[in-house]
């Protein structure tokens, strides 16, 4: 398959999988349209912001200045120091 093609259908189907829901048994449902929203609290300085990089190798400036950015803006961060490890 091409990449663009590959892509393009990538991104078409993935707009449509946050709409698909499964019930417990394994059958879809319906979209609920009218569903009540769902708003977290806002974030306040003094709140703990956890770092975690699933796709992408983070080097340890850029981690650094991420960091030092959210500590400037009062949140506490934590991360596991296994997210410089490169397999």
């Amino acid at each position: 398959m091409r990449r663009r093609k590959f892509i393009s259908q990538l991104s078409a189907s993935a707009s449509v999988l946050p709409f698909l829901g499964l019930n417990n048994t394994g059958k879809s449902k319906s979209f609920d349209i009218n569903a009540e929203k769902i708003i977290p609290k806002r974030l306040r300085p003094g709140d703990t912001i956890g770092l975690l990089t699933p796709a992408t190798y983070l080097t340890e400036e850029q981690l650094r200045k991420a960091i030092i950015s959210l500590e400037k803006l009062g949140f506490k961060v934590r991360y596991s120091p296994n997210m410089l490890v490169r397999k």
